[in-house]
């Protein structure tokens, strides 16, 4: 709409311009003016914007969120702290791996990119998609099984991570085997053991992020996995036309059974959502999304092409190294 509003001044101001050449013309043959040649140039833009052939990519019926990968993987509300991206990414690398991933782990990993100094840091931190994208591509992934959020007398929850990080956090701090004893015991890092190799690990590793992030790649031993996360389209386009094209992008890889992390404008800042699956309904693509922060788990939230225009800002795809 703005365009054409624009278009409309620029010619009603070329038509007045003309108007006034005319009358004052000894030689009306002379080469167009500066504004007559913006206004003929951003006609044939705007020509070209509107009017060229868009080639609509199928809208097929697809729910990724069906996979045992993801069905099996915990999916607890983000409780405290803002770890979105992390669950986001953890969504997509299970399905494009075909085995759960562990959404602690990508944490612990971006905790270590920001050089988080403590566990109210940890707790407290908006951990951005770039950042998870880059703590992906250096550290790797650790299946779901080995590290996992922590549980308590038979308990699993969320709820349990701020408790069990204040005490590696003082473990750290205050070089305490009771604290660091406890902390192995919620089972977060359930593959290890309260040992000196541990301690001393603790002692060598007095940055709280980089200490944790030493019990998660000892807890993983053999087992992490380095796929590559790239840019699928760093940011939505403000024309409607490339917005389609932008979705189309999405349903490609959806068609070709990848899930893709999106980052939404929302009332959570920086946002991020996992595009698991499209649908046709009545002629029109709905989008399958799963969401972190919704108020009830295991949630499927389904949006329409125009919600999706007016909500995503970004989206990142997940590919493997092949050998990895």
């Amino acid at each position: 709409m703005r365009h054409a509003i624009l278009f409309l001044l620029l010619v009603q101001a070329s038509s007045a311009l003309a108007d006034t050449e005319a009358t004052n013309c000894t030689n009306c043959n002379h080469p167009k003016r500066g504004l007559e040649k913006i206004i003929s140039f951003y006609s044939d833009v705007y020509k070209a914007l509107t009017n060229a052939p868009r080639k609509t990519i199928e809208c097929k019926s697809i729910d990724l969120s069906q996979k045992p990968a993801l069905k099996q993987r915990k999916y607890l509300r983000q409780a405290s702290g803002q770890f979105c991206s992390a669950f986001a990414f953890a969504d997509v690398l299970s399905s494009n791996l075909d085995t759960p991933i562990s959404a602690m782990d990508i944490m612990f990993s971006a905790a270590e990119i920001k050089g988080l100094e403590s566990d109210s840091e940890f707790i407290l931190a908006n951990f951005k998609i770039d950042q998870i994208q880059d703590a992906i591509n250096k550290h790797g992934v650790c299946p779901e099984n080995e590290l996992n959020v922590p549980y308590w007398g038979g308990i699993q929850s969320a709820d349990l991570i701020v408790p069990t990080l204040i005490s590696f956090n003082i473990a750290v701090k205050e070089d305490s085997s009771e604290h660091l004893k406890y902390g192995l015991e919620s089972g977060l890092f359930r593959n290890l053991s309260f040992s000196k190799e541990i301690k001393s690990l603790s002692k060598e590793n007095s940055n709280f992020s980089r200490f944790m992030l030493k019990l998660a790649q000892k807890n993983c031993k053999e087992k992490r996995t380095h796929p590559k996360v790239q840019a699928l389209g760093t940011a939505m386009p403000f024309l409607r036309r490339e917005k389609l094209k932008f979705l189309d992008n999405l349903r490609v890889s959806i068609n070709n059974g990848k899930a893709v992390v999106l980052g939404l404008n929302s009332s959570v800042q920086n946002h991020a959502v996992s595009l698991v699956g499209t649908r046709s309904v009545k002629g029109k693509c709905e989008y399958i999304i799963r969401d972190s922060a919704s108020s009830k788990l295991n949630t499927i939230e389904t949006y329409s092409e125009e919600e999706m225009m007016n909500m995503v800002r970004s989206s990142f795809q997940v590919s493997v190294i092949s050998g990895h």
